[in-house]
């Protein structure tokens, strides 16, 4: 079954309108051209000290190591500049992670029970917090860090949280390769993307934007915080930008992607930033950059993020702004316009910028070229500092600037420098050390929190001699509880691999169970400890095929729920027969049945709705020698109490149909659907069913005859959100199958529904072996690794060694330069 595995992005084109205007405009200049016709004050091209080369890389990228600065000492700031954009580059150095790949099946959670939902969720938080660690080991290792600095400063812009995305992990995958792809490159397009990532529309609410109730929200940040800033668009603006965005919808059936939804656009004129016609979401963009506003809002940002965090001086945003109007919206050239001039080289702005969070942790890595220091700690520096990446607090992002120095956050810099000071070129000897690892390791990927200490844990085995106990060990990267509270979401949590040695001797092992001991908790914290599964001898357990026990008093369920989530002294353990594994073996599918991997719950309409449906999907379809990755099709009742079939072409892959009735019907975007009637058949109907192949004709009733099936699906255990619905189509599904019984519909024997792994923990298996996967991964700065001893013999050919600050300060050694206040800043 190839299509069962096969995940195919399909980008549904939308309805363009063609906006016509008095001219043309003029073809784009290079920013050389620019430049030699402008009078934009000009930096002077003087020969560059060591101090002058680390403020420039301090400021456009992060923090420099020695190697980084020496070859530009002598040489003109131009060759500098050059050598920077040359080598614009936002493609990852590792590619992407395993686990963004392959998504899993998102849609048909209906039919999940509440656990299993529960495990689903955790998996895809799980993943978020490896997409963390990916991104800053791709700050580290990039060999252009001006290209990773513009995929920050995008990423605050056009802000997306994964708290805001209902768990979908591939969304805001999708969203952060949006970003990265054009970074450095057309903004035009980069604006257009952003109407269509299915990130953007689901996190600002645009999925339930029709034109019976117009919703807002991404209209107007698209304007106030995405592309034009506060007063430069009106309220009308925003309900007639609002209308345009109707039916601009997502889906995460064969990939997540954009989907339009034509019933619920709103057609008509509408007059936005000045302009009329008959405009939807895909015009947004032009009609947005004919507003001198767009230019203005994007270069002040830039001239913040890598110039001053001060007022622009007069003159600066008009330049900027004009030269990006007129080099066409390139980015780069806009990038290379703003370090050519005058304001980047003036002495004043220099030490007028606080590096994030990001930047003062990666800049550290970077500049003092060692990979000593676990990735996950990187992270959690971060994140303890006050930047969460993947999910700020809110639409608007972080302000940036002088907020990173607030107290609180201060404090974490410095508790960070402190640390770094202690673990530069001095690796600890935690169980997740490398000389704890081995063939003979068991991997325990663990996550935690601490209170008046770390989590503490033990490994038991079972085997043929008996019970083996392990050593005890603690989970050294556990978050401070009494410093920084407890995580307010499971995809914040870090996640590690900690390695404990199996002596040889132990065989026939049937179970390994991880042990937490000595909970504690209290006013000012809790410590409690995580376990996302077990690798040994190539084999992998997720926590969700564990058995946790006992789980806190009063509350069984949750072990159950939430199993790895030890919050009380308590054990997760894993059946570990030396054959086979926990999930259950595929069954063989069946000639002339429809064999699907699944067939789920998708959704059921509102009881209000005029028109009652339930929406029925495979999860992946062979039928008769033909295969889907997914197919779809509805039961529904009409307003006049018609029972039909409906099969729309957006719920299959490839087409539901060898070819579709001529008279289907077809909606605004030209997908086709067919409704069959049960019983009294129309004219249009007749057309609809007779216009298909035999093969799909026989398909037809296939599904028809499913309604017995259906009445059975709807009765298993699962989280029911609607029981008022479930209870109405139980009854409405026994009338289905009566009406399929009738002759018209009838087969000969009886086609079998084979469901060939129903219920299966696959997603969470994957899910395990992909962290496991990106745990074993080690990041290596851009310049290399050396040694201290290295670094220092590296630097001191530098000269004394403040070339390392924003501001000039007299100290001796880089240790000292950590806990110096000028090193926050650039």
């Amino acid at each position: 079954m190839r299509y069962l595995g096969l995940i195919i992005v399909i980008a549904l084109s939308g309805c363009n309108t063609v906006v016509e205007r008095s001219n043309s405009p003029a073809p784009a200049l290079t920013a050389d051209d620019w430049l030699a016709g402008s009078d934009m004050p000009r930096m002077q091209d003087r020969a560059m000290s060591a101090a002058d080369v680390a403020s420039f890389l301090r400021r456009t990228g992060f923090e420099p190591s020695p190697d980084e600065i020496r070859p530009y000492v002598g040489q003109p700031r131009s060759a500098l500049i050059r050598a920077t954009l040359d080598n614009l580059t936002t493609r990852p150095v590792d590619g992407a992670p395993a686990w963004a790949l392959t998504e899993p099946r998102y849609w048909g959670n209906e039919s999940r029970t509440r656990v299993e939902n529960d495990r689903f969720r955790s998996a895809r938080d799980a993943e978020v917090g490896m997409m963390r660690q990916w991104w800053v080991q791709q700050m580290i290792q990039s060999p252009s860090p001006m290209a990773e600095r513009m995929v920050m400063f995008w990423d605050n812009t056009f802000v997306v949280g994964y708290s805001g995305l209902n768990n979908r992990s591939h969304a805001l995958w999708g969203h952060h390769q949006l970003l990265r792809t054009h970074a450095v490159g057309d903004y035009r397009q980069l604006l257009a993307g952003i109407v269509r990532d299915p990130a953007v529309l689901r996190y600002l609410d645009n999925t339930s934007n029709t034109k019976e109730a117009p919703n807002e929200n991404l209209a107007r940040e698209l304007f106030e915080l995405y592309s034009l800033g506060e007063g430069n668009y009106s309220e009308r603006d925003i309900k007639q930008a609002a209308l345009a965005l109707t039916g601009w919808g997502e889906t995460d059936r064969g990939g997540t992607r954009f989907q339009l939804k034509p019933w619920a656009m709103a057609g008509g004129s509408k007059a936005i930033l000045g302009q009329r016609g008959h405009f939807d979401g895909d015009d947004l963009p032009a009609l947005i950059l004919d507003t001198p506003a767009a230019a203005r809002y994007v270069v002040t940002g830039l001239y913040h993020e890598f110039i001053s965090s001060q007022a622009a001086p007069a003159g600066a945003i008009d330049d900027f702004a004009r030269a990006f109007r007129d080099t066409g919206y390139q980015i780069d050239q806009l990038l290379q316009v703003m370090l050519e001039s005058a304001y980047f080289w003036d002495p004043s702005h220099q030490g007028m910028g606080v590096k994030s969070p990001a930047e003062f942790v990666v800049g550290t890595v970077r500049a003092t070229q060692t990979d000593d220091v676990a990735l996950v700690k990187l992270v959690a520096a971060i994140q303890a500092q006050g930047q969460n990446l993947l999910d700020p607090p809110d639409v608007s992002g972080y302000d940036g600037g002088i907020d990173w120095l607030a107290p609180e956050y201060l404090i974490e810099r410095q508790r960070f420098a402190e640390f770094y000071q202690t673990e530069w070129h001095s690796p600890g000897s935690t169980p997740s050390a490398p000389q704890m690892m081995g063939t003979d390791s068991l991997r325990i990927m663990l996550g935690g929190e601490a209170y008046q200490g770390p989590p503490e844990f033990w490994v038991t085995i079972n085997h043929d001699g008996g019970t083996w106990y392990s050593d005890e060990y603690s989970v050294a990267h556990a978050r401070d509880t009494e410093r920084l509270g407890r995580y307010q979401d499971k995809s914040n949590i870090e996640w590690a691999p900690y390695h404990v040695p199996i002596p040889d001797s132990l065989t026939g092992i049937t179970r390994i169970g991880v042990r937490f001991i000595r909970d504690a908790a209290g006013n000012g914290g809790d410590r409690n400890l995580f376990v996302a599964g077990v690798d040994y001898q190539g084999r992998q357990r997720a926590a969700s095929q564990g058995t946790q026990s006992p789980g806190c008093r009063g509350d069984s369920s949750g072990a159950k729920r939430n199993p790895g989530y030890l919050y009380c002294s308590g054990e997760l353990s894993f059946e570990w027969a030396e054959t086979g594994t926990s999930l259950a073996p595929d069954i063989a599918p069946i000639d002339g049945a429809l064999n699907t991997r699944e067939w789920v719950l998708g959704w059921m309409n509102d009881e209000n709705d005029r028109w009652r449906s339930i929406n029925f999907m495979f999860d992946g379809l062979e039928f008769e020698g033909r295969e889907w990755a997914f197919f779809g099709f509805e039961y529904s009742i009409s307003e006049r109490g018609e029972r039909q079939l409906q099969i729309t072409g957006r719920d299959c892959i490839p087409e539901c149909f060898e070819r579709w009735p001529t008279k289907a019907w077809r909606d605004k975007a030209g997908v086709p659907s067919v409704s069959v009637p049960l019983r009294g058949l129309h004219q249009w109907s007749m057309e609809h069913y007779d216009g298909l192949s035999k093969a799909d004709r026989a398909l037809v009733k296939a599904l028809i005859g499913l309604a017995p099936q259906a009445e059975q699906l709807l009765k298993r255990p699962r989280e029911d959100r609607y029981p008022e619905r479930t209870t109405f189509w139980l009854a409405e599904l026994a009338t289905f199958a009566e009406y399929a019984n009738d002759r018209r519909w009838k087969t000969g024997d009886a086609v079998a529904l084979v469901e060939l792994s129903p219920k299966r923990d696959g997603d969470n298996q994957m899910g395990m072996g992909n962290m496991m996967a990106a745990a074993a991964t080690r990041y290596r700065p851009a310049s290399g690794v050396k040694t201290a001893d290295q670094w220092q013999a590296s630097a001191a050919q530098l000269g004394p060694i403040d070339w390392a600050l924003a501001t000039p300060t007299a100290v001796d050694e880089y240790a000292q330069l950590l806990v110096n206040s000028a090193y926050f800043l650039r």
